[in-house]
């Protein structure tokens, strides 16, 4: 028969309750931290998709927020550069470019397909994924299609 001290039930009923009392310390602590740091996702009606990406829906809107949604989380990131991929015909090439966003608090950038969305920019799907250096926070999104 399994006896059970009147001390081993006291031991981990005050370890439990350590453990509670600590849990709530330090999660409203942790999570606000990270609240304050992730920019906040920007309120706006998203732009219709308009077929496939094409270079001149995000030229101009460098240094402007969109909302990168993955799996129904959006993150706020911010388009930092529209970089050209090899052989791309020239700097103007609709379909051949990558799209750098920063995400500024993110210390964890998922990769998978994601909406990006902007109220004045087409709505797309693209496959975006981590680059660089981790504490950059990048995300990249590559178009690199056949015209």
């Amino acid at each position: 028969m399994l006896e059970v001290s009147r001390r081993a039930v006291l031991a981990v009923g005050a370890g439990a309750v350590g453990v509670v009392a600590v849990g709530a310390f330090t999660t409203p602590a942790v999570a606000g931290g990270i609240a304050q740091l992730a920019p906040p996702i920007p309120a706006f009606t998203p732009a219709p998709s308009a077929g496939l990406p094409v270079r001149s829906h995000f030229a101009g809107h460098e240094g402007e927020t969109f909302v990168a949604t993955f799996a129904e989380t959006p993150f706020a990131v911010t388009l930092t550069a529209i970089d050209d991929v090899p052989p791309a015909i020239g700097t103007d090439d609709e379909n051949r470019f990558n799209l750098i966003f920063t995400a500024p608090g993110v210390s964890v950038l998922p990769s998978g397909i994601a909406e990006i969305t902007h109220p004045a920019v087409p709505s797309a799907t693209l496959f975006a994924s981590p680059a660089g250096d981790s504490p950059k926070r990048q995300l990249q999104a590559l178009i690199n299609r056949d015209a």
